[in-house]
């Protein structure tokens, strides 16, 4: 009868010996093989490294050409496709036209800035361009320093302004048969050119004395100031009264003034002069009143009976200084 064998006595611990010593053995071996692959890979990586500079990267390149052209053909037609739709095409057109407006309204900033810009210059160019003689530029800046301009008929030809000391800027325009109706008829020539600032009208005189009538008279100072208004509005503006005169005193020259002008007319005349300066908002400047006595002109006051001397001239002086200083 054949048994089982018996294991040997120590075969459990000779098994285990062996497993042991075999585990260990194949545990060194791979060890050894795993060090081995880590020095070949990080010999490997370093080279690749060292030669990035080589590769050959030309693949990726036109995968990435291919990618860009892929998506442009993708967004033109999109585009294409969203180009034919109705909301799209009243957006664009919406966009254009706000667009277009935008740009009108900034060419319309632009004009006016640039014409705010030119006034402020202070050019007259009805004065420096002889083709607008016939047009007249309004100057709204007022000068800074002050311009007097005398305008008048026969007493302001011999009102001389040295002799009384006068230190400020003027300009006499006067002529001895002056009336209203020649200033009125030039008024560039006689008032805008010399672009004042403070006016003195000394006018009416010569009116009678050309037999004409108060109320054309004036009528004719009531368009004077008004004209000056509209195109020297910073100017300030005086009428005088038209002084008095005296048939009574020796020397009297009746050759100077028609034979049936008198006092009266004067007197009448400057009343409606007062009238018209309060209703234009202009200052009136009564010399008659001091230079008459007993309803005519005082004899010390003048030569002639007609044209104040030099003692009148320093009355009417005294009331311009009044003004002006």
């Amino acid at each position: 009868m054949t048994g089982k064998k018996k294991k040997p006595y120590n075969y459990d611990s000779y098994n285990r010996t062996i497993r042991k010593s075999t585990s260990k053995k194949k545990n060194t071996k791979d060890t050894e093989q795993l060090e081995d692959t880590k020095t070949i890979k990080i010999r490997i990586d370093d080279d690749r490294l060292n030669d990035y500079e080589t590769l050959d990267t030309s693949f990726l390149e036109g995968r990435i050409e291919k990618k860009v052209k892929k998506n442009s053909k993708i967004k033109q037609k999109i585009l294409t496709n969203l180009s034919d739709n109705e909301s799209l095409k009243k957006v664009i057109f919406i966009k254009k036209l706000f667009f277009c407006i935008s740009l009108f309204f900034l060419i319309l900033f632009v004009i006016n800035v640039g014409i705010g810009l030119f006034k402020n210059m202070n050019l007259d160019l009805s004065i420096n361009n002889p083709k607008n003689d016939t047009t007249v530029k309004k100057v709204k800046v007022k000068e800074v320093d002050d311009n007097y301009l005398f305008i008048g008929d026969n007493n302001l030809v011999r009102f001389n302004f040295e002799e009384y000391g006068l230190d400020y800027h003027y300009v006499n325009e006067s002529d001895d048969e002056r009336t209203t109706g020649d200033v009125l008829n030039d008024m560039k020539k006689y008032i805008y050119d010399y672009n004042p600032s403070i006016i003195f009208i000394s006018l009416g005189f010569g009116d009678l004395n050309d037999n004409y009538s108060t109320r054309d008279t004036v009528n004719n100072i009531s368009q004077i100031i008004d004209q000056i208004k509209d195109n020297r509005p910073y100017a300030d503006i005086y009428i005088q009264s038209v002084y008095p005169i005296n048939k009574n005193v020796d020397g009297y020259d009746d050759e100077i003034i028609r034979e049936d002008l008198e006092n009266e007319n004067i007197v009448e005349l400057n009343k409606e002069l007062k009238k018209l300066s309060k209703e234009k908002k202009v200052t009136y400047v009564d010399t008659y009143s001091f230079l008459v006595e007993k309803d005519q002109l005082n004899e010390k006051y003048t030569d002639n009976g007609i044209y104040l001397n030099k003692d009148g001239y320093e009355q009417v002086i005294k009331e311009i200084n009044k003004i002006v200083r």
